[in-house]
Order: C-alpha cells, then structure tokens, then sequence
C-alpha cells in the first residue's frame, strides 16, 4: 500500500526514467500494483476465506482492464545477451516439443492462437502406422520424446516474446473467480 501511495504523491525528487516496464507511466505502475495485489489476495483465498476473494475484487478495480496495461518485460531481439528465455533454452537444448494433449486441444477446438503456440513440424511423421505430413501441427505423446514433433511458437518462444508479469486477461480471471 505504501508503494501505491508514494506512486500518488507529487515529488520534488528526480522524475521517473530508465522505466524498461512501462517507460515511466506512473499511472501503469498502480494499476499493476492493484492488479498484483489481487493476484497474491487469491492467493490467500485458503488460509484467509472470503475476505480474500473481497479484497481480491476490490484490488481488481483499481488493476489495468485492458492489454494496454499487461506489465511485460520486452526483450531486444537483436542481441542474444537479451532474448527470452524459452529461445535461449531452445537453442542449447534442441528436443523440447509440443505436448500431444496441448495440440490436440488446440486443433479441436480450431484455436487460432496454434501457429503462435506451436511451430509446423519441418518433416514427415510416421506413428502407429500413421503418416503425419511435413506442415502439420503435432505434439509428441505423453511420456515418449518424437524429436520431429512441433516446436514451441514464436508467441511464446522467439527472442523477442515479451514476459508477462500480469495482463488483463489474469485480472479478468481473478475477478471471475471471485
């Protein structure tokens, strides 16, 4: 509450800057400290009863509505020194795929956010007899490694894929299960 209150208060001292969240918005910096707020409050729905999920939807309020204010850390894709995470790890380690569970919901349901979760597989696959064909989305079956199943998307594994810390649409959850 502190943090939020000083965030309020005119200063005299240096102004905000060097911000590599949200470029010095005050403003975005409240909302997502109410918005994180409501997330840790959830998080003691268990140990705290109903009085969490009040406090919860009362910190969501305050919290951003809307994608504007996901507080995210963007990455420079031009230097592997700043990448996200998941792509640095993907180019040590070359077999993390796809799970199979993960793709076929996402097939089924014809989920358009596919092509940003999942990279088409680069070859023919053969399993149980059946033929996958280079192009296809497929994810490797649960407890068994296929190297040639889908890679991970560039929506959650390109250098430059931002880390969400919190987004709207967590907000918009949180006040759901209140």
């Amino acid at each position: 509450d502190q943090g939020i209150a000083n965030l309020k208060q005119e200063t005299t001292y240096l102004p905000l800057s060097g911000d590599i969240i949200f470029g010095n918005d005050t403003e975005k910096w409240i909302e997502a400290a109410w918005a994180l707020k409501a997330r840790y409050a959830l998080h003691l729905a268990k140990r705290s009863g109903n009085s969490a999920y009040t406090d919860a939807l009362t910190y969501s309020d305050n919290g951003f509505k809307t994608n504007d204010g996901n507080m995210k850390y963007h990455y420079s894709s031009s230097s592997d020194n700043n990448a996200n995470p998941l792509y640095l790890f993907n180019q040590d380690r070359t077999d993390i795929r796809m799970c199979m569970t993960l793709v076929d919901s996402l097939l089924n349901h014809q989920d358009p956010r596919l092509p940003m979760f999942c990279e088409p597989t680069t070859g023919d696959i053969e399993y149980n007899g059946e033929v996958i064909p280079e192009g296809s989305y497929w994810g490797s079956p649960v407890d068994e490694q296929f190297d040639a199943a889908s890679m991970p998307g560039p929506g959650i594994s390109s250098a430059g894929t931002p880390t969400p810390f919190i987004t709207a649409a967590e907000v918009h959850f949180i006040r759901a299960e209140c």
